[in-house]
């Protein structure tokens, strides 16, 4: 190989290293550089104050669950008529939800990770469904239990109605009106318990992993309360229609030992 060659060759590959070093040394640095700044300072504290902010949403609400829950406990324990198997399973699944709740809190205070604090905030709502259906729940069920006691109540009363009513139509007096009024009486009593009961036996199985597909369940033993509730008014109506009537024969019935001459 000719001098002049040789010389031409060796300017060549010299020239070809310094043009490789050249396109290479910016795109080194732009790849180094762009990992240096990856971690964005300003970042880090705008996302830490978004994870600060969530905590403290998800324990305020999480604590204003279980104040509620632990007040329905107080009131399911309080109940005159439920049953002790009744309150039990009541009671139990109020427990549970309590224990629930507090391991969530205790998670999501512990969270380190934005996206599964936020989807563990969500959940106070979605998976726990407090105020959608437990305390909906829980007013059914008192309100059931207070139809129940009063019921038992408004049965005593009327056994002592009927024996004056008895006593009256025993001296020939016309207590046509009464007994009509007593037989209402009893028929409003006894649908009353039929409406409490059902209400009771309807909610009794429901649960937050049903929801919202219990809604309609939810609704109809609102109807049966309120249909219940209806039936105690219309018996209280005949036992004041039936107190009115006893007076007026009372002040008509002439005692045995007063004189007819």
């Amino acid at each position: 190989m000719s001098n002049t060659l040789q010389l031409s060759l060796k300017k060549f590959l010299a020239t070809s290293i310094i043009s490789t070093a050249i396109l290479a040394g910016p795109l080194g640095m732009i790849t180094v550089n762009a990992q240096t700044n990856s971690i964005n300072p300003q970042t880090v504290q705008i996302e830490q104050s978004v994870m600060l902010k969530l905590k403290t949403q998800g324990d305020t609400e999480i604590n204003k669950r279980l104040v509620s829950l632990k007040d329905t406990s107080t009131k399911i324990t309080n109940a005159k008529k439920l049953t002790s198997a009744q309150k039990s399973t009541f009671t139990n699944n109020i427990n549970t939800e309590i224990n629930n709740l507090t391991t969530l809190q205790s998670k999501i205070d512990n969270d380190s990770d934005l996206t599964t604090l936020k989807n563990d905030v969500k959940s106070v709502v979605v998976s726990f469904r407090v105020y959608a259906l437990y305390l909906p729940q829980t007013r059914i069920i008192v309100s059931s239990d207070d139809i129940l006691y009063v019921n038992s109540e408004l049965t005593t009363i009327a056994n002592k109605l009927n024996v004056l009513i008895q006593k009256y139509q025993v001296q020939g007096k016309d207590v046509s009106s009464l007994t009509t009024a007593y037989n209402d009486m009893l028929a409003k009593v006894s649908d009353s318990t039929v409406q409490a009961n059902k209400a009771l036996n309807t909610v009794t199985p429901l649960n937050p992993a049903g929801y919202p597909g219990n809604i309609t369940q939810l609704t109809q033993a609102k109807a049966d309360v309120k249909t219940g509730v209806s039936d105690l008014k219309a018996a209280r109506a005949d036992i004041k229609t039936i107190v009115t009537g006893l007076k007026e024969l009372k002040a008509t019935t002439i005692p045995s030992s007063f004189p007819t001459n």
